[in-house]
């Protein structure tokens, strides 16, 4: 049996250990801005409610009215029902 606890710091011939390396930690600075397609009653939204993170509520694609509504009152919002083809290019 290995013990593995002796192989702190040993890397292997040609492997790289990925925490080796210093990395800038991401910093996001300005609220997200949350589009959810499929939304249901926004299981994205509320992960990131869950996580802490700052973001917003941007635009919501459903076209279940009920999902709609359950949505809306989780996420106190107002968004209407819609179909997904009718997303263009510009919104």
């Amino acid at each position: 049996m290995t013990d593995w606890s002796t192989w702190e710091g040993v890397t292997l011939d040609g492997q790289l250990n990925i925490f080796d390396y210093d990395k800038q930690p991401f910093k996001i600075t300005k609220p997200i801005r949350l589009i959810e397609l499929f939304a249901g009653i926004g299981s994205q939204a509320m992960a990131l409610r869950d996580l802490g993170a700052d973001f917003v509520p941007y635009r919501m694609v459903e076209f279940d009215k009920y999902a709609c509504m359950s949505y809306n009152a989780i996420h106190n919002t107002q968004f209407k029902p819609m179909d997904i083809k009718e997303i263009g290019g510009q919104i």
